[in-house]
Parts: C-alpha cells; structure tokens; sequence
C-alpha cells in the first residue's frame, strides 16, 4: 500500500507518465482533483414526462478503493441520458514530438457501488481520448458492486468510436488520427447513464487504477539496412541475404516492423526483394511505412 502511494507520488510529480523502454504510461491511482477537469459533454431528453433532468459530481475520496484513494463519480438524471467526459490534465501525447501511435493499452478499475438491485442497472465507463474538439470512446460497462479490473490490449484508431457521431451530430474524422502528424490527443475516461420514465435517479460508482499504455511508432529509415541515408545496391544485398540466408537484420526503437521489411506484408521474403529492387533501380515506391 505504502509503495503503491509513493510510487504513484512520483508519477504524477512528473506529470504522471513513467517510460519503460519504447512504452509510455500515464497512470493514476491517487486521483487528486487537480489532477482531472469534467464536464457533460451531451444529454439525450427522452421527452417522455417533461421532467429531463441530467448532473452529476465527481471527486476525490481518500479511502474505500482497490486500495486506496478513487475518483467518485455520481450521476443524477431523469428522463434521459447523460455522457460526461473526465480528462486527466497530465495525459497528453503530442503525435508530432512523441511520434506516432502504434497501439494502446488500456486498463481501469470500476466499482458500480449503485449495485444491480435497482434501475438503471448498470453504468458506462468507457476510455476516453479527445483530439481538437472531438471524443472518441472505446466501451465498457458494469453491473458489481465491487471492485473489477478490466483490461483491453492492442487498440488502434479503429477500436475507437467518435463520441458525437453515435448521436448523429456532424463532425470530424470517425476515428483518431494516431499517425505522426495528427493534433495532440488527451486522454481520459468517459461515463454515461441513462433511463426511460419519469423517476430520477441517482447513481454512485468509483474508478481506480487508470491506466494508458501507449506504443509508439516512428520508422524513419525503412529499407535502408546499409545505413547510408539513401535506398541502393547495398540495401538490395541486404535484403537478399535477409530473405533467403538469414542475413543480419536492423530496426529501428520504436517501429514494428525492421528494416529488411519493405513491403510491410509479413515475414521478409523473395517479395521484399523485388520490392526493394524497384525502389533501388527503377524509381519503385519507397518503402512502406509501417505506422499508422
């Protein structure tokens, strides 16, 4: 428990990212109130008894998490729905200095402290990413009155959704851009209720341990195994040997994919090799990037 504080202290000291090898994480598992900014970012009026009614709260509680200090959260509505949208201060990724994004790792603790006995049953705590004035959301939902760890790995720009765009409301892109040169992009979480009829209704839940892994991606010298600057005869050797003698390798930190991989289709093979005899000797394409 101990540790746990005091590591995380550290963290949000350093604006709460820790870097192991090419990964990023922010993380929170204090949840100070400085740390977080909220506001309802949409509300759906059922207009079923013209009592629409739609708040809600969120703060800091010192004990009762997993362990620990969480993010209380409370809505309160009637008639309709409610989509408020948490974002950690600390948590932005600028595309442009940071690099790209390769994929996400997310995971989170929630605890339905409403319980399931009563409507509306359950609550929506979703990942939250925003970029110029849109939020995208990748879904969660919960029923427990304890605490539950969920996880989700291997997130690209497709996993996610554009909030506005679920309620038919014009916009930007459907997804984020996570290529190098997209906007900065926040991270936070993102919670909604909802219910028909004419009661309101309160819930209380909690959020603890949130966490974003973030893999970066920049390959800036895809075929270049010669390490020369420029695509020529050395690299198609190196290709060759690469391909059928299983000749030495290079790749870059942060790429997925090494160098000998031209075509960005798999294990390097005879098809690396014409590709980048193309790219060599006959003005080809250059080689594919493999980040987003």
């Amino acid at each position: 428990m101990r540790t746990k504080i005091l590591l995380a202290l550290f963290f949000l000291a350093c604006g709460g990212r820790k870097t192991l090898a090419a990964d990023v994480t922010f993380v929170d598992s204090l949840f100070n109130d400085s740390d977080w900014s909220a506001q309802i970012v949409h509300t759906i009026n059922h207009n079923a008894c013209g009592t629409f009614h739609a708040e809600f709260t969120a703060f800091q509680v010192l004990t009762g998490g997993d362990p620990g200090a969480y993010r209380h959260v409370t809505h309160t509505f009637a008639d309709g729905e409610l989509f408020v949208a948490h974002l950690n201060n600390h948590a932005i990724w600028n595309p442009v200095t940071d690099g790209g994004i390769s994929q996400i790792l997310y995971s989170q603790d929630v605890n339905y402290l409403s319980g399931p006995g009563a409507p509306p049953f359950a609550v929506g705590y979703d990942l939250l990413l925003k970029q110029g004035s849109e939020y995208y959301i990748s879904l969660f939902t919960y029923t427990q009155d304890v605490w539950v760890n969920s996880q989700r790995s291997s997130l690209t720009a497709n996993d996610f959704t554009r909030l506005f765009g679920t309620f038919g409301i014009p916009g930007g892109p459907d997804k984020p851009d996570f290529s190098k040169s997209g906007p900065p992009i926040q991270f936070g979480f993102h919670t909604r209720n909802g219910a028909d009829g004419c009661n309101t209704y309160v819930t209380d839940h909690g959020i603890d341990n949130w966490q974003v892994t973030i893999h970066p991606c920049d390959c800036p010298r895809q075929g270049d195994l010669a390490q020369n600057g420029v695509i020529d005869v050395n690299d198609v050797l190196a290709v060759i040997k690469v391909a059928f003698i299983n000749g030495t390798d290079v790749q870059d930190p942060l790429c997925p994919k090494t160098r000998s991989n031209v075509n960005n289709l798999g294990p390097v093979d005879v098809n690396d090799v014409l590709y980048i005899i193309k790219t060599a000797f006959s003005n080809g394409p250059a080689p594919v990037n493999p980040c987003p």
